[in-house]
């Protein structure tokens, strides 16, 4: 699958957690910056949560493929500094070229 490279219009930065297990409050440094990628929402869903109005964001992000990211890291896009958190990575056609990222972005 050849992917053009004006479709990967968006950059890109992913942070991996650095705190200590169980810590309240997660710290992240940048792993890796100016990636560049896809953004595109896939679905939005709106609920009540202790009588507060949540909003959860289905994002989809299409980057080229790097056998380090992993769905433990958080993704940030650089332009707009909204933060995602990555549920899923799949390996698009089995062929180590591109990622297909799953992420929420949830905003309260």
């Amino acid at each position: 699958m050849s992917l053009p490279t004006k479709r990967l219009r968006h950059r890109m930065k992913l942070q991996a957690d650095t705190s200590t297990d169980g810590a309240e409050d997660p710290s992240y440094t940048d792993y890796a910056t100016g990636i560049p990628c896809d953004i595109k929402p896939v679905s939005g869903l709106e609920y009540r949560y202790a009588k507060q109005l949540q909003a959860i964001a289905t994002i989809g992000i299409l980057t080229r493929y790097n056998a380090n990211f992993l769905p433990t890291m958080r993704a940030v896009n650089e332009e707009t500094s909204v933060n995602y958190e990555i549920s899923d990575l799949i390996d698009l056609e089995g062929r180590q070229h591109f990622w297909l990222i799953g992420a929420t972005e949830v905003v309260i």
